[in-house]
């Protein structure tokens, strides 16, 4: 029989969970920690060994001794306590959601997934897409409904076409920042092989940081100009050449953010939703994002959500919900099964690691009801360590009971 630590080491990978909105990321991993304890907690515990002593007789009895065995208490929980804690769960979070931001979030999870999954798909730099859900008629302090009221305006003159013709104008001024952001001069031969050899939905990596400065970067658009700051007037952050220096260059794409696409889905005034899929970004991109769109369209706006749906190839259909983190008692006896038989499965070999998280994927009775070693199959074989081995899109979800969507917003 198959003990619970054994299911443990197995959880080694990638897991998405849905985080909800308004909640901080550091109280979600300890609820999330929490949970994935009680369910291992949960689970058959292991047989008692049996521990034989030698008994003396009773002095009314007979002068032999006896040998009984009893259960050894030493290993039990009454004695040690519960068996898994919170603490024992390494989980690292990449590319973390802030607290108003919902959706999609990707943990490496165990020590393999944390240091070697997470470390390697986090260097991939994955498109995300978002939507984006602003408010028009309204302007607060902190950019989001959650501030302090700034200002109120008209906003029933704003339409559809109005919206989407702003849309189209900033997402030319995003593809030529990105042309400038990655060393290209745009209207050149050089510009037009780059984005030729170009895959679908591939970002332009940055090659040589150029300073680029972009209109809807300006925080002040409520105040008259005569109010504004001054412009600094200190040293330029820019060397001889006109770049930034290399050891700028992580807090440079933080202030760059490359946009792949942007368009509106909804519009039910006064709320809109714009779908973004964007790489490099922040949380104050996008609420300077919405704030700075109220001037384009003579109106003022506010962001008012913000929920990821997208990471890479993984959709919010294929995030768990919290109270989906379960682990089922069935994957105990599915795993005794696969580890009996006459190949003998080591938990240190990928392909052997694979196999079993296939098998116990596939041994739950309830096929539409995931758990969490199915979300950590269908991570781990969306995401692979080696890049060529690379499963198809829509085979790996069908092959484990989750519904297929449309990917044509994936990077591939």
């Amino acid at each position: 029989m198959a003990r619970r630590i054994d299911l443990f080491r197995l959880l080694d990978g990638l897991i998405s969970v849905y985080k909800p909105p308004n909640f901080s990321l550091d109280k979600f991993c300890r609820l999330f920690k929490k949970q994935v304890a009680e369910e291992f907690n949960a689970l058959p515990a292991e047989p008692k060994q049996i521990r034989s002593i030698l008994r003396q007789p009773v002095k009314s009895q007979s002068t032999i001794p006896m040998i009984i065995s009893i259960p050894d208490i030493v290993d039990d929980e009454l004695v040690l306590g519960r068996r898994f804690s919170p603490g024992d769960f390494v989980i690292h979070p990449i590319d973390p959601l802030d607290d108003m931001g919902s959706g999609v979030q990707i943990f490496g999870i165990g020590e393999n997934g944390v240091y070697t999954h997470a470390t390697e798909f986090s260097g991939s730099f994955w498109l995300k897409t978002y939507h984006v859900t602003g408010m028009l008629g309204r302007a607060s302090t902190t950019g989001t409904a959650v501030g302090s009221t700034l200002l109120r305006s008209s906003w029933r003159h704003v339409t559809r076409v109005k919206l989407d013709r702003v849309l189209t104008g900033l997402l030319a001024q995003f593809r030529r920042s990105a042309l400038l952001h990655a060393g290209i001069r745009p209207n050149t031969q050089e510009a037009y092989i780059s984005l030729a050899k170009r895959a679908s939905g591939s970002d332009l990596r940055p090659v040589t940081p150029v300073a680029v400065e972009t209109d809807w970067e300006d925080r002040e658009h409520l105040v008259s100009k005569w109010e504004r700051h001054p412009p600094p007037y200190g040293a330029s952050p820019l060397n001889s050449a006109g770049e930034f220096p290399v050891a700028d260059e992580a807090d440079r794409r933080l202030k760059a953010p490359y946009v792949n696409s942007l368009k509106c889905v909804n519009f039910d005034p006064p709320f809109f939703t714009l779908e973004i899929q964007v790489a490099h970004e922040t949380q104050q991109f996008f609420i300077d994002f919405v704030s700075n769109l109220g001037p384009r369209l003579r109106a003022a706006t506010l962001l008012s959500g913000l929920r990821r749906v997208r990471h890479g190839r993984l959709t919010i259909e294929d995030a768990l919900l919290l109270k989906q983190c379960t682990v089922p008692c069935e994957l105990l006896q599915a795993l005794s099964d696969e580890v009996c038989r006459d190949e003998p499965r080591r938990l240190d070999d990928v392909s052997d690691t694979m196999h079993l998280l296939r098998v116990l994927s596939e041994s739950h009775k309830n096929a539409n009801a995931p758990h969490l070693f199915t979300n950590l199959f269908l991570c781990s074989s969306l995401h692979p360590l080696s890049s060529s081995d690379i499963p198809d899109l829509q085979s790996a979800r069908k092959a484990h009971f989750l519904t297929p969507v449309d990917s044509s917003g994936a990077h591939f």
